[in-house]
């Protein structure tokens, strides 16, 4: 994989990658009690596995059966609460969301015998338990791991503005892996992401996601906007459209693409596009969570906003042994906001602001 050196961005005034690896049992090796696991916890992620064991297999009994007991432990876990960050509350609340949303949709694959997807959504339910206990447990050294597979990479970020304060709210830097080797290629999203035009602007403003991935952009305004890009990485113009419909773009190549509206300046999203699936987006605590990572020799890189692009930012790591993997970093601001011209190249009509 080439390295991404146009788009590793923004200068790290001050980097300290601290390294704290905690050796962990293999998930699928051993059946180790979790003992400072809730029970309905350590239950859930026992049901996972058990689905695990039942896909080689095809056993669709199995994986009901499981999927039952994710039901019924899940009616006990919506009601816990964060052992810490609880000023991320929302965060918390949206990572219970997410478990409830993705046991559902297995539940309706496997019943309708849909069962191409069901390992994503399995895969999907491990990382959002596994991010939800490295945000909000406060004991236990496998915290965060119980019941993921692979390697956990977590840890905070620091952002300070150009006078050097350090920003309360962390979130929408991009951590990523570079060099992850996978012959075969990683499935898409079963799921289209989505960049929503909703009061006059785009949402979210910064989205990850891996090449080859269908993005949709619905128009969820009551007036009509336009969507239009002259990225290199994915030149594209989807003209002006009504409230209510939606149109999409493929991104098959990896970079950076910046999104705009030739109707209102003020409208920017951010789309990065990646080569592998091993990436995550900091919350407002600067927190992220990268699991599943195979064994190997990577490159831990971040992308910013409002970064200065530059062709060196990333921090040589290795992992292995089921472990996780904790890094701290600050990075530095170099620039406020970042004008644009329409998509003919010319001013916006009106003041930019």
């Amino acid at each position: 994989m080439k390295r991404f050196y146009w788009i590793s961005a923004p200068i790290l005034l001050t980097v300290s990658f601290t390294l704290l690896p905690l050796t962990l049992f293999e998930s699928h090796g051993q059946d180790r009690e979790q003992t400072d696991f809730h029970p309905s916890m350590l239950a859930f992620s026992k049901a996972i596995i058990g689905i695990d064991k039942a896909l080689p297999t095809g056993d669709i009994n199995a994986m009901l059966s499981h999927t039952e007991v994710l039901k019924r432990e899940l009616a006990e876990i919506v009601t816990l609460e964060p052992q810490i960050n609880e000023d991320i509350i929302e965060v918390f609340n949206e990572l219970r969301t997410r478990i409830g949303s993705l046991t559902s949709e297995l539940e309706s694959l496997l019943v309708n015998r849909k069962f191409a997807n069901v390992p994503q959504v399995v895969n999907d339910i491990r990382h959002t338990c596994v991010s939800c206990h490295v945000k909000f447990r406060a004991t236990g050294d496998e915290t965060g791991f119980f019941p993921n597979i692979g390697n956990v990479i977590s840890g905070e970020v620091r952002v300070l503005k150009l006078d050097g304060e350090e920003r309360a709210k962390r979130s929408d830097v991009v951590v990523f892996l570079e060099g992850v080797k996978n012959e075969t290629g990683f499935p898409l999203p079963r799921k289209n992401p989505v960049i929503s035009q909703k009061h006059r602007r785009f949402e979210p403003r910064i989205l990850p996601v891996m090449k080859g991935t269908t993005i949709d952009f619905p128009n969820d305004n009551s007036i009509f906007h336009n969507v239009f890009s002259l990225s290199k990485t994915r030149p594209f113009d989807l003209d002006i459209y009504p409230p209510g419909e939606s149109k999409s773009i493929t991104f098959p190549r990896t970079g950076w693409v910046k999104v705009y509206c030739n109707i209102h300046p003020k409208m920017v999203s951010h789309i990065i596009v990646l080569d592998n699936p091993f990436f995550s987006l900091t919350d407002e605590k600067g927190m992220f969570v990268i699991s599943g990572v195979p064994d190997g020799e990577y490159t831990l890189t971040t992308w910013h906003e409002f970064g200065k692009q530059i062709p060196i930012i990333g921090k040589e790591i290795r992992v292995s042994g089921s472990t996780t993997n904790i890094y701290s970093l600050t990075m530095q601001e170099v620039k406020r906001s970042v004008q644009h011209k329409d998509k003919f190249g010319k001013p916006y009509k009106r003041k930019y602001d």
